[in-house]
């Protein structure tokens, strides 16, 4: 998949650039690999819980050397490898609302945490880039109190390419976190 994509962009940059020597076409590829990697494949981590991909979701060898016991799919899908699984089934589009999904991850999560101190949860989407990030962020949010800003920033730390949708943002900036007790 990522060779695939790799010569599409390819592809794209000789077309943007016109007619290419062999040396220019050379030296783009150059510049691109020397990008790093189109998309990133495996899961990264908030302490304890990891936002990735599906890529990462069904790297079983990956999985384990993370120490994944529980899972978060935001896309559906089957249950692999007998982890226990939260699937929810969500549309990377703005007009998606997520109180439901928000409520049902942020429980998943929290459960599985608290199961016991070794337990790691994988929340993943198609790319580890908004539905996963904004279930993650929302947990950080409600577990450690952040605002938005601050969770997002924790989240971008460990996965730069994490950019929830404008509906996502907008939801996630409406929550009110309740004020902590004296």
């Amino acid at each position: 998949m990522r060779v695939a994509v790799f010569l599409v962009f390819l592809f794209l940059a000789v077309l943007a650039h016109g007619s290419q020597t062999e040396q220019e076409i050379s030296r783009l590829i150059d510049e691109l690999a020397a990008a790093g990697p189109i998309m990133e494949t495996r899961a990264q981590c908030v302490d304890r819980v990891c936002i990735g991909g599906v890529d990462a979701a069904r790297d079983d060898a990956h999985l384990r050397e993370l120490g994944i016991t529980h899972v978060v799919s935001a896309i559906g899908g089957p249950e692999r490898f007998g982890r226990a699984y939260l699937v929810l089934k969500l549309y990377d589009a703005p007009w998606q609302r997520l109180d439901d999904a928000f409520a049902r991850s942020h429980a998943f999560i929290t459960a599985a945490l608290a199961s016991h101190e070794n337990a790691r949860v994988l929340v993943h989407c198609a790319a580890g880039i908004s539905r996963s990030a904004s279930l993650v962020i929302h947990h950080l949010m409600l577990s450690r109190r952040w605002s938005y800003d601050d969770a997002l920033a924790a989240v971008r730390a460990v996965r730069p390419i994490v950019e929830p949708n404008s509906g996502f943002e907008r939801q996630l900036r409406a929550i009110v976190l309740p004020k902590e007790e004296a």
